[in-house]
């Protein structure tokens, strides 16, 4: 019999102390080949370069998003998450041949939930700004084609994503045939908040005396692309500051069942950096260095698992709830992360470190001879 076996999945040796040590080890490798293969595939693709304080983490991101990738037996591109999370998990890791694979899928496939179609619509605007990519128009259209005048039943959450998709199929058509019913579903929102309805079961909000009493999927109204101008300014800045002194810790935001939710990060992060960016006195580098101060528990999360939950407890030391990986956490990770990064120059430094360092392909040559 050999020093070791091999089964498909783990390499057993015949001393079993020997065996486990040896397969932390590779697990160990194997994670750091992965993070720079996706960290090189990320700059190949045109990626911002990365100050080396943030790199560690961010490879750990890029890595943790790729996990939620895979591909079928036809060799087509599947995203293990909500449509949602295109633009965290392919779109901000520059991944934009298997983000349009996976918007071409959704788009064959009908009859969605409202939600899912409308939240089609802005991953396929994101994908368009991220590539000028506009293959989607005509499915933005028949989704569109649903939401004209005013369609009744929806919820807030649902009314903001309809006007922002109404916005989006006018840009990608050149012209402002939706804008009316737009507008409609404008008025209509306005008019809940302002009664305070709470007969919108998933939003409840109320806006009193210059105060939001929110849920967190109340930053719908806030964080889509053309939602700038579906609330006033300072209703906008009222909700996010509601959500900062009612929801927000450093792990996350509470959701309904009082445990913190990463994933509604990636939507806090968006609104903030919108109403931020409104205020003469604050310039981009302090709206970055803000969304830095609420992402650096999460990073130290990612840093620590390689991933990142569902949702956490509220105690001290928090622990993990839901589901171990989450895809959802990991996008809005990646959104934030992405905000506070900066195209800039390599320093002298970084370029000596580069220049220094083995090729890539041929680190990973040596390695597979053995």
């Amino acid at each position: 019999m050999g020093l070791c076996r091999y089964d498909g999945k783990t390499i057993h040796f015949r001393n079993s102390g020997r065996k486990s040590a040896f397969n932390s080890r590779l697990i160990g490798f194997a994670q750091g080949l992965i993070e720079d293969i996706c960290y090189r595939d990320y700059q190949a693709n045109g990626g911002v370069r990365v100050s080396a304080e943030q790199e560690p983490i961010f490879k750990k991101a890029l890595a943790a998003a790729d996990a939620f990738v895979a591909v079928d037996d036809q060799g087509k591109t599947q995203l293990l998450a909500g449509i949602d999370s295109l633009d965290g998990i392919l779109l901000k890791t520059r991944r934009f041949a298997e983000a349009k694979s996976v918007l071409a899928a959704f788009a064959a496939r009908p009859n969605r939930q409202d939600e899912d179609n409308l939240q089609f619509v802005e991953a396929a605007y994101k994908y368009f700004k991220a590539t000028g990519d506009k293959s989607f128009t005509d499915k933005v259209n028949a989704i569109v084609s649903n939401y004209k005048g005013y369609k009744y039943g929806l919820s807030l959450e649902s009314q903001a994503l309809a006007y922002n998709a109404l916005l989006i199929a006018d840009e990608f058509n050149g012209n402002k045939a939706n804008l009316e019913s737009a507008e409609k579903y404008q008025t209509n929102i306005l008019a809940v908040i302002a009664r305070g309805a709470t007969n919108f079961a998933p939003l409840q909000a109320l806006w009193q005396d210059g105060t939001f009493l929110v849920r967190p999927s109340a930053l719908l109204l806030a964080c889509l692309s053309h939602n700038g101008a579906l609330l006033p300014e300072a209703m906008q800045a009222g909700l996010v500051k509601a959500i900062d002194s009612q929801k927000f810790s450093p792990a996350g935001l509470l959701g309904p069942d009082n445990s913190v939710h990463p994933g509604l990060m990636g939507m806090y992060a968006l609104a903030k950096e919108r109403v931020l960016s409104r205020d003469p006195k604050v310039n981009f580098e302090q709206v970055q260095q803000i969304v830095n101060t609420f992402s650096n528990y999460l990073s130290a999360e990612l840093m620590a698992r390689g991933t990142m939950c569902e949702a956490y407890s509220t105690g001290s030391p928090i622990a993990g709830k839901g589901e171990f990986a989450n895809a959802g956490s990991v996008a809005a990770m990646m959104e934030m992360l992405s905000i506070s990064m900066t195209k800039r120059e390599p320093t002298a430094k970084e370029v000596e470190d580069e220049a220094a360092t083995p090729a890539f392909e041929q680190i990973v040559k040596v390695l597979s001879a053995g």
